[in-house]
This record gives structure tokens, C-alpha cells and sequence, in this order.
């Protein structure tokens, strides 16, 4: 090849990522690792040449390679002959995955330091700042990051084409099966392989460096000592990282067309693939708009869920189906039958409420309830969240009840969402057929929707499997009457264990566009909503769980209605020697570890308990490293059917009360606030171990904040400072250090100017472009984010934001008054026993205020005062639980805070139903 002909160096590929940043200096890629990662990816995902983690080198050149003095690989002419024969793989060093774990943490460090300034300046300018500014311990992150910016330096220097990395797979230049080309020298080779060891270190390295994003945190001591300022640091970058993946749909800042960064949970065991080169992030070239959210979940500590899956209806007959008018294409078009009233479907959803209650009062905790495709009608969902609702309210309960998480499929036509449907003209609509996933907590539930990917194909064959030639006619094919949105993928991250994601039947077969994103994040729990016939397992179903269930480990259980399954009688087979034993299979489960697992309903009106749990397994990358057995996988304990009991149809139309659903109801302020709660405590863990580790001593070092008299030596403000730099972020306004809750407790804070940032004034440095686009995002979702329709003000921050944030300060502000005056704790635990204290302190006094001013506040003010420390108390237990214990913590004291805190949880709980 010439040169200069269709020649892309390394080096302007990477600047042409950049868009509006082309100002910016090459080295300052480095103060995000998503960004670089997604860089890498690219290249190595493209040319194929992470490769060269299975060939093994020649360890003289190796060697050379991996010197962190050496500007360049020493190459010798005919080095075949001169060189070594000693062979090995670059990551077959002792020191290979210790190397990457101390540099991709030093590197964390330093982006985290740069995360905490108001304005983060180039990489140099924060490097300078940590020198001058911080301790010995601190200062050894720059010599750490040393090796980073060498490698990362010769992308930028050195002249390699890209296309020439797609030839350095072989073990040596003589074994090259290709004609050669005499631009394509010897010396060439070395250098493209060299290229390619450099992007996948650098790979490995942002891995590293991203290690728990878009996941809440664990305490992995309950030794105060060890909770160093590089602990808190990371946690203040890892919040920023998850508001950006809730606010844009991926970690990384480069434009989304280039491909998204995201969270991942397994890492293929089997096959040579990009995807076997990491453990914590995962990239992706595709049109899906992910959806990243979390809630407050109380599950941690078990490790195990209870299902209850309703494979309901019951009973489907042709006149369920509705056959659109006549369009002259060359396929026809049906829809579900809205105007079939369904008194009986209603009188079920209530017996399927009562049997939640009542299994919960025999010692059975349902964590989980799942309706398959199409299962309910939007008023239906709406009546069944309102009814658990109120429910709640006037039931006498045992300890620690917590509604279950509801997975549902559910239909409705294209505006049903925005309109009850009494309201709606006749005319004919596409069908919205979506899973939702509610989640309830603290007074109110919490959604995610997803909408189908493909629609539903009846062709002849299909027609007679489901006896529906009366109404279909069997000469055309039949497409279902939905709408065909941009395709969302959403995930659901309640704790370090369990993500799930939702698919509905055709997207589980098709296996574009989505599959590759969750065989890339590999979520532990996939739960496929299906309007299908027996769940057997030679059928295509049973198939698709088994690539999933293989590669990445997730666990796949696919439910359809017991209606639909009881219709299914394929053209000339015998039905009944396809389904075992008696009954109708209506639920399958695949997992990595017990492999298959039917579910059959004897007859209808049955649910089926089934019992998960989650074991932790050790993983490899493709280069060695290993994730220190931190990998979920689930497997099926138990299942059991369930009769539901009696049902009364009752004639009557139910009606929803729009008044019982408030503003803050987006799950996306949920998952922002959460993540929010979970970096502060980390933050205010590290304040309190700085200040320990301080007091009293004469060593100026260790004294890591008092260099100039900018940062104050109590607690209280200087944790004020990371607390004000958080919400300056998130209001997208400045926070006066000095706001205070006002005499009448209403929660408060300042009002003062936005600013207002044109893209022309953007910072040139990466830091600033990520927090502007998170702020672009947040306030504009439909331009800048993931454009999803849900009930928020189109402003940013709405007002119960700013009062949820108010008081969250005011806790951490009477929590830090608290340690102040007091002897210094000497375990994380006393310091969650103090914050624990004052979130119980809060929230009485809320219910106090509340009782004296009822008609002053609103029914969203009164849900918010109360949901904010409810959800500090249910962070504090998510980090209590997680903790891997050894034999030496005193486990006395943590036993009794639990305790403490499972018994508040249930009585404040108990206390927001009756609040009106």
C-alpha cells in the first residue's frame, strides 16, 4: 500500500471522535476511562487484533515491549534468528493482573480527583494539583499512571495505519499467509503487534479503572483505617459515571453513534471474542437506547428471590382477537379486542392480590410477581397498582413486608398512557405492547416500560396450531397491529447481584437488535413475557434460553398464559405425548447451572412459586485476569403450583383516582437519588477516617487538607464541601455551603441563577464535556438522552428533586454536627449507627411537622419528606449487607443495627400508607 493512500493513522482516528473537543490536547482522553475504553474497543472490535492475547511472543521482544523506561520495542533485523526462542503469553507474567489492578486504580484516583474539582482542567493541571497538594500516598498515583501515558502516548506518536493491525495475529513474520507487499516490512509487523499489545493493556486498564459502575457499592471493610481518601475519591467519580449512564443511555461521553459503554455483570467462559477481554464494562456498536435505572431494594443479605408467576388469562377465546378493516396489503393486520369487557379478569387480579398477602402471613416473602404478553389492559395494570396500594394501607402485615417488584406484560392502544380509555375515540390504533416493571417504595410505585421490538407473524400453520382459522383466514399472513418505536433495552440494577431485563416472545427469537447488548452486559436475570404455546423444551423458546443461558450465564425464564398454551394443538402431532404428565406447561427456566426446569398447571387459576438463588463464581478475561469470584449466577431451587382460590366476578367498573399518583414518580430521579446516597456515605466514611487518622497527629502528610488553609479541619465542613460539589451537579446551580434549614423545617435550598453553558463555551477538557452533557441531558431527555416519554416537569430539577436533596442535606448535616462533637468513631459501623440515627431523627420529625401542618403540604411534598430518609436508612442496610466479613469483625454491634433497622423500616413504612 502507498503511502498516504487510504492511509487512517491510530492517532486521527481517535481525534476524530472527539466532534467538538478537537482542541483538545491527546493526553487528556485519559480523564475518563469509559471514553478510552470505548476507543479501544473500536479498534480492537474492527481490526480483530486483541488476537494477540493467544499468540505467544518472543520474550526478548516481550520484554522490551513491557520496560516502562524503553521509548520503543527494540527490533533487530532478522530478529527471528537473533532473538530468543523463549516464548510465553504477555499476560503470563506474575505481576500481569497485579500491574493492572494498581494502574487502573491509580488511575480511578486521579480521575475521581479530577471529578471533585469545580473546574477540572487537562490532566496535567490536576497532576500538578495532586503533586503540590496532596500526600505521599496520593503522589504515588502519578507514578503509577506513568505506564498509562506511555502506552497511550505512542497511539499518538507512532505511525500505524489501521488496517495493517488486521495482520499481526500470526506468531511470526515468516508465518504470515498472505501475499506479502513490500510496504508491508518486517519492521511493520513489530510494530502493528507492538500497536496492539499497547490497545489491549490500555483495554484492560480502563476494565480495571471502571470496576462497579452502574452498580451501588459495597463496603468490602468495616475497619475505618482502611477506608483511605482514594476510597471516597472513587466513589465521587463512580457517581458521576452512573448519572451519566441514567441521564444518556451509556458511561462513555463520545457521541452514541460511534457506540455506548455500559455496566457488565458475566464474562464469557467459552470462544476467543472482544467480550472475553473484560470484567466491569462492556461496548456497543447499535441503534438500542438503554434504559440503566435502580431502586432501594432489601434483599441483599439473602442472595434469593420468591417468583410468583400468574400465567394468566386463563381462558383465551376468538373473540380476544379483533381483525383490523381490510388495507389491500399483502398481509392483514389483528389487534386484541379492547372493547371485550373483562369483569372476570378484574375479579382475578383481585384474588392474585390476596394471595400475595396471605402467603406473606405463612412466612412466604414474594419478592417478585411476573403476568406474561399481553397479559392485563392498561386500566387492568393501573387497578392492580392501585389496589396493592391501598391494600397496603389497611392490612395488618408480619415484619419487614414490602410489596413485590410487578413484571407485567401490558397492552393498550398508542395514547392510552396519556388518556383513560373511556376517553378515547373508536378509531383504529397501533397497540402498545409493553413490559412494565414497578417497583413500590415509600408510598408510591416506580416503572420502567419497554415496548415490543417485533411484531407478532401468524401464517397458516400458526393459524391452525391456535384453532383461529374461524376468525383469521389462512390465505394471507397475519401481522399484530403495534407500533414498531425505536427499539429500548432496559435494565434494572437494585444491588451488586441482580439486574434484570425484560424481553417480550418475538424479541427473544430475533435475535437483532438487541441480543447483543445483553449477551455483552449479561444481566443475572432475564424474564422473557410470551404469548406462546407449551413451554417445551425441544421448542424454539427453550433454544434462545439456551444461547443466553450458555454465553453470557444469564438466567432465562420464559412464561406464557395458560389460555394461550391450552389453544396450542400443532397441525397433525399429538398434544398430549408433547407435554409430561398431566397439565399445561406454561413456564420454562434455563440456567448455566441446573440447565432446564418446566413448570406445568395442572388446570387454571394456579400460580407458580418458584424459588431462585444466586452463587458467586470465579471468572477469567481472555488475558488472565481474574474478577476475584464477584460473577452472579442463578439457579432454580424449587417449584411449586398454587392454587388461588375463588374468584367473584363483581359488576362494577373500576376507576382509577389520578390524585393517588404524584410528580416524583420517575424512576429515573429514583436511580439519580440513589446512586446519589450511595456515593455521600462513602464520601462521609472517608471524611471521618481522614479526620481520624489526622487528629493528634504531628505528621503533615497524613494532615492531607490543611495545606494552605483552603480546606477546614471538622468534619461537618469538610464533608460540606463534596456534598455541595455534588449538588452543584445535580440542581445545576450553585448550593450556598451556608444554607440552612429554615425555623418552619421547610426544606429549602437557595434559589439563585442557572448556568447557562452554550456548547461554544465548553471547556476543551473531557472532565467538562462530561458533566455538560449530563446537564444537557438531564434538562433536554428527548435531545440529548434517552429519549423516553415518562410523567416528569420537562425542567430539571422539579421541585420535589430540590426538596428530596434538602433533605438529604439536612441529615448529612445534623450526621456531621453529630461526629463533630463527639468522640471520633472507630469502626464504619458507629459512623452508619450516627447517620442511621439521624435519618430515624428526620424522618419523625417530618411526620411530627407534617401532623401539625397537614393542609400546608401537598401529597407529593408529604411522599418526598418521607421517601428521603427511608431510602438513607435502605442505603446504610445495602452497605451493611455486602460486607464480606472475616473472623475478626465484631459482629455483635452490626447485628443490632440491622435488627434496629429492619424494625424502623417496617414501622415508617406502616406510617407512609396512612399519610394522605
Amino acid at each position: 500500500m502507498s503511502a498516504g493512500e487510504n492511509t487512517l493513522f491510530v492517532r486521527d482516528f481517535i481525534s476524530s471522535l472527539v466532534g467538538k473537543r478537537e482542541d483538545s490536547l491527546f493526553q487528556d482522553w485519559l480523564l475518563w476511562p469509559p471514553d478510552v475504553f470505548l476507543v479501544t474497543s473500536i479498534l480492537l472490535q474492527r481490526t480483530g487484533c486483541y488476537r494477540i492475547a493467544l499468540v505467544e511472543l518472543e520474550e526478548e521482544w516481550l520484554n522490551a515491549v513491557q520496560d516502562t523506561h524503553a521509548e520503543t520495542a527494540s527490533f533487530k533485523k532478522g530478529s527471528q534468528g537473533e532473538m530468543s526462542s523463549s516464548k510465553k503469553f504477555y499476560w503470563q507474567s506474575e505481576k500481569w493482573q497485579e500491574d493492572i489492578r494498581s494502574v487502573g486504580s491509580a488511575w480511578i484516583n486521579v480521575t475521581g480527583f479530577a471529578a471533585m474539582q469545580e473546574h477540572s482542567g487537562s490532566l496535567a493541571e490536576i497532576k500538578e494539583k495532586i503533586v503540590t497538594k496532596r500526600s505521599v500516598s496520593c503522589k504515588g498515583w502519578i507514578a503509577k499512571l506513568e505506564l498509562l501515558e506511555r502506552l497511550w502516548h505512542k497511539l499518538d506518536t507512532e505511525d500505524v495505519n489501521i488496517e495493517e493491525l488486521r495482520l499481526i495475529s500470526s506468531d511470526t513474520w515468516d508465518s504470515l499467509d498472505l501475499q506479502l507487499n513490500a510496504d508491508f516490512s518486517e519492521e511493520k509487523f513489530y510494530k502493528c503487534r507492538e500497536i496492539a499489545l499497547i490497545l489491549v493493556w490500555i483495554h484492560a486498564l480502563a476494565d480495571e479503572a471502571c470496576m462497579g459502575f452502574g452498580l451501588v457499592s459495597e463496603c468490602y471493610t468495616t475497619s475505618l483505617d482502611k477506608y483511605e481518601f482514594a476510597t471516597g475519591i472513587r466513589a465521587f467519580a463512580k457517581m458521576k459515571a452512573n448519572l451519566l449512564l441514567i441521564s444518556t443511555g451509556s458511561l462513555s461521553t463520545v457521541s452514541k453513534f460511534h457506540g455506548v459503554v455500559l455496566p457488565k455483570m458475566r464474562t464469557p467462559q467459552v470462544g476467543f471474542i472482544l467480550r472475553s477481554m473484560s470484567h466491569h464494562i462492556s461496548y456497543h456498536a447499535t441503534e438500542v437506547e438503554v434504559i440503566w435505572r435502580t431502586i432501594p431494594w432489601l434483599n441483599s443479605n439473602e442472595k434469593t428471590l420468591n417468583v410468583l408467576a400468574f400465567p394468566f388469562p386463563y381462558q383465551v377465546s376468538n373473540d380476544d382477537f379483533k381483525v383490523m378493516e381490510e388495507r389491500y396489503h399483502s398481509v392483514r393486520y389483528f389487534q386484541p379486542n379492547f372493547e371485550k369487557k373483562n369483569v372476570e379478569g378484574i375479579a382475578m387480579l383481585e384474588a392474585i392480590i390476596k394471595l400475595v398477602f396471605d402467603l406473606h402471613d405463612t412466612g412466604t416473602t414474594i419478592h417478585m410477581i411476573v403476568f406474561p404478553e399481553c397479559a392485563l389492559k392498561e386500566e387492568e395494570y393501573q387497578h392492580m397498582l392501585s389496589r396493592f396500594h391501598k391494600l397496603l394501607a389497611v392490612k395488618s402485615t408480619g415484619e419487614s413486608f414490602k410489596l413485590p417488584m410487578i413484571i407485567a406484560g401490558v397492552i393498550g392502544l398508542n395514547g392510552s398512557d396519556q388518556a383513560p380509555l373511556k376517553q378515547m375515540d373508536k378509531a383504529e390504533r397501533y397497540v402498545n405492547n409493553e413490559v412494565r416493571v414497578a417497583s413500590y417504595f415509600a408510598g408510591r410505585w416506580y416503572e420502567v416500560k419497554q415496548r415490543k421490538h417485533h411484531r407478532w407473524q401468524l401464517d397458516r400453520k400458526q393459524i391452525i396450531q391456535y384453532d383461529l382459522q374461524g376468525v383469521l383466514s389462512t390465505e394471507r399472513r397475519w401481522f399484530e397491529y403495534t407500533t414498531v418505536s425505536q427499539r429500548r433495552l432496559t435494565f434494572l440494577a437494585p444491588n451488586d447481584w441482580l439486574v434484570i431485563t425484560s424481553l417480550i416472545c418475538e424479541d427473544l427469537a430475533r435475535l437483532e437488535p438487541v441480543s447483543e447488548i445483553i449477551r455483552g452486559v449479561g444481566p443475572t436475570f432475564l424474564v422473557a413475557l410470551l404469548s406462546d404455546g407449551p413451554q417445551l423444551t425441544e421448542r424454539w423458546s427453550a433454544r434462545y434460553a439456551s444461547v443466553l443461558a450458555d454465553d453470557p450465564g444469564t438466567a432465562v425464564f420464559s412464561l406464557t398464559s395458560y389460555g394461550m398454551a391450552s389453544r396450542s394443538k400443532p397441525e397433525n402431532a399429538d398434544t398430549d405425548a408433547r407435554i409430561p404428565g398431566s397439565g399445561t406447561v406454561v413456564g420454562l427456566w434455563r440456567d448455566a447451572v441446573t440447565g432446564f426446569k418446566i413448570m406445568k398447571s395442572t388446570q387454571a387459576n394456579t400460580a407458580q412459586l418458584i424459588t431462585i438463588s444466586a452463587e458467586f463464581q470465579k471468572e477469567q478475561t481472555l488475558d488472565g485476569r481474574e474478577d476475584g469470584g464477584k460473577a452472579p449466577s442463578f439457579k432454580i431451587d424449587r417449584v411449586k403450583e398454587i392454587s388461588i382460590g375463588e374468584t367473584k366476578a363483581e359488576k362494577k367498573t373500576f376507576e382509577l383516582n389520578e390524585t393517588e399518583w404524584g410528580n416524583w414518580e420517575d424512576i429515573r430521579q429514583l436511580s439519580v437519588f440513589v446512586f446519589t446516597l450511595d456515593a455521600a456515605i462513602d464520601l462521609l466514611l472517608m471524611t471521618v477516617s481522614d479526620a481520624s487518622r489526622s487528629k493528634g497527629s504531628q505528621n503533615t502528610e497524613i494532615k492531607e487538607f490543611q495545606e494552605e488553609n483552603t480546606i477546614p479541619e471538622d468534619i461537618k465542613s469538610k464533608f460540606d464541601l463534596y456534598w455541595n460539589e455534588i449538588l452543584s451537579i445535580l440542581m445545576m446551580k450553585h448550593v450556598p455551603g451556608n444554607s440552612v434549614r429554615k425555623k418552619n423545617y421547610e426544606p429549602f435550598i437557595e434559589k439563585v441563577k442557572y448556568e447557562k453553558t452554550e456548547q461554544s463555551e465548553i471547556s476543551k477538557h473531557a472532565f467538562d464535556h462530561m458533566l455538560h452533557k449530563t446537564k444537557q441531558s438531564l434538562q433536554q431527555p428527548l435531545k440529548y438522552g434517552v429519549g423516553v416519554r415518562t410523567y416528569y416537569a420537562a425542567e430539571w430539577p422539579t421541585k420535589e428533586v430540590q426538596f428530596a436533596y434538602s433533605n438529604a442535606t439536612r441529615i448529612f448535616k445534623e450526621s456531621t454536627k453529630a461526629l463533630d462533637s463527639s468522640k471520633l468513631p472507630e469502626t464504619v459501623t458507629s459512623i452508619m449507627r450516627v447517620l442511621f440515627e439521624k435519618a430515624k431523627f428526620v424522618f419523625e420529625d417530618e411526620q411530627t411537622e407534617m401532623g401539625r401542618l397537614r393542609t400546608v403540604f401537598t401529597k407529593e411534598q408529604i411522599r418526598t419528606r418521607q421517601a428521603v430518609p427511608i431510602a438513607m436508612v435502605m442505603a446504610i442496610d445495602n452497605k451493611l449487607s455486602n460486607w464480606k466479613l472475616t473472623h475478626k469483625d465484631d459482629l455483635t454491634e452490626l447485628k443490632r443495627l440491622r435488627t434496629e433497622i429492619r424494625a424502623f423500616l417496617n414501622s415508617c413504612y406502616k406510617r407512609v400508607r396512612v399519610a394522605k
